[in-house]
């Protein structure tokens, strides 16, 4: 995205130049034609396109806007690592995409290997989507390691590396242990009848 920044940019540098230049540089062949028709040629196009395509190119490529856009992570974050983000806070940017709002979210987020750090993210939602982002809740999202200011939401649909952050998370905490994950992945299941039963508290 950012390489498609600058180009866009330069191509609209030289645009604007060259208009510019054949404007200042015109040299009327005859003296019935003036010199200001160096400034209204064909080249009047290039400007005014560039002026209008560099707004365009650096919203479409925008934080968060790429994505709504193609349903994907961008191809910086699409390899990230995946860790589990707790929304502590968002608020509208002021941005629309197709009368959809662009979304501020701060989240914390606790990665692989077990470190907390906070990120924000930027992404388009879709107003009827827009009440279920409250505080507390958990996505999962995608981070870089050297990076840790921004994340985004995991767009790859891969349940099981989310499953898999969560399970590591519940090992850390002590909620559950990875005996107990693999019986539950690998188990056999079957039927039990019950003979008995206690009043006394489980263990």
């Amino acid at each position: 995205m950012k390489s498609l920044r600058w180009i866009t940019a330069a191509l609209a540098a030289l645009a604007i130049g060259y208009y510019l230049f054949h404007g200042l540089t015109y040299v009327s062949p005859n003296a019935y034609e003036p010199a200001a028709l160096g400034w209204v040629g064909w080249q009047m196009a290039l400007p005014i396109t560039a002026i209008t395509l560099v707004p365009i190119v650096f919203a479409v490529t925008g934080e968060g806007i790429a994505a709504a856009f193609t349903g994907r992570n961008s191809a910086e974050f699409r390899n990230g690592l995946v860790g589990l983000g707790t929304i502590r806070s968002f608020a509208q940017t002021g941005l629309t995409v197709n009368d959809q709002p662009q979304v501020r979210v701060e989240f914390g987020v606790e990665g692989v290997d077990g470190k907390n750090f906070t990120a924000t993210a930027k992404m388009i939602v879709p107003l009827t989507e827009l009440a279920l982002l409250q505080p507390g809740v958990v996505l999962p999202v995608r981070y870089l390691p050297d990076r840790t200011d921004k994340v985004e939401v995991d767009m790859s649909g891969d349940t099981s590396m989310a499953q898999r952050a969560m399970n590591e998370s519940m090992i850390r905490k002590g909620i559950t242990t990875r005996h107990k994950l693999d019986i539950a992945a690998r188990g056999i299941a079957t039927q039990a009848v019950v003979h008995t039963r206690s009043s006394a508290p489980l263990r």
